[in-house]
């Protein structure tokens, strides 16, 4: 208890951002009943992220290496949202393209896999792919013109969190490799890119939270 005290005294931001995971989680549970079929696997991605947060904590607290943890999001996160975005979807030929492209970086980020390290190709891929399919679907809404008010219909809040995490994390991601070892990148340095990642985490969450809040009126927004 008195280093965990100690560790969030030091790393107020790691904390909030971790648990912010939980922020969607709580929202959904109090809406589900108005949650679609296509819109529950936005809880397991959370859930992934709350599950995956609460045990790198745990292992900071035992002083282990948890940057592995990090390499298991990209795995699940591409699996889930490609699954949740082709329910979306009214086309075959888009919905097995979201499904076969899931499954075929989902093995890509297994591959990359690294125990002892952040898996900087395999975070690259996935906010990569978080951005093709939230463009992709972001195309699907102007152009289905279905949607009453845009401000209330869920996907917009999500998508718009989905973008601004994987387009703001992208490069950190993709120099992560060099921003996480220490040999090379000061405290301070990495610090202040991982507090952009924490910043753009926790609005992620929030934005989430929005739109799931906002599931009540899906079906009557939609023409």
């Amino acid at each position: 208890m008195e280093r965990l005290l100690h560790l969030f005294e030091r790393y107020p931001l790691d904390f909030f951002s971790s648990f912010s995971s939980g922020l969607p989680l709580l929202i959904g549970l109090f809406r589900y009943k108005y949650l679609s079929a296509t819109l529950k696997p936005l809880l397991l991605l959370f859930l992934l992220y709350f599950v995956g947060e609460t045990y790198s904590i745990w292992l900071a607290l035992l002083r282990q290496n948890n940057l592995f943890v990090l390499n298991f999001y990209p795995i699940g996160g591409i699996a889930l949202i490609g699954y949740m975005y082709a329910l979306n979807f009214d086309s075959r030929a888009l919905k097995r393209l979201l499904l076969y492209s899931a499954g075929l970086f989902s093995c890509l980020c297994i591959a990359l896999f690294e125990w002892n390290s952040v898996s900087s190709p395999a975070l690259f891929v996935y906010k990569t792919y978080i951005i093709f399919v939230v463009l992709l679907h972001f195309n699907k809404i102007i152009s289905d013109l279905r949607v009453r008010n845009i401000l209330v219909h869920t996907l917009f809040w999500v998508n718009a969190g989905l973008i601004m995490y994987a387009s703001g994390t992208m490069f950190i991601s993709l120099f992560s490799d060099t921003i996480f070892n220490p040999a090379i990148v000061d405290d301070d340095t990495f610090d202040k890119y991982w507090n952009i990642n924490n910043i753009l985490f926790i609005i992620l969450t929030i934005l989430t939270s929005i739109g799931i809040w906002f599931s009540k009126y899906d079906r009557e927004n939609l023409l």
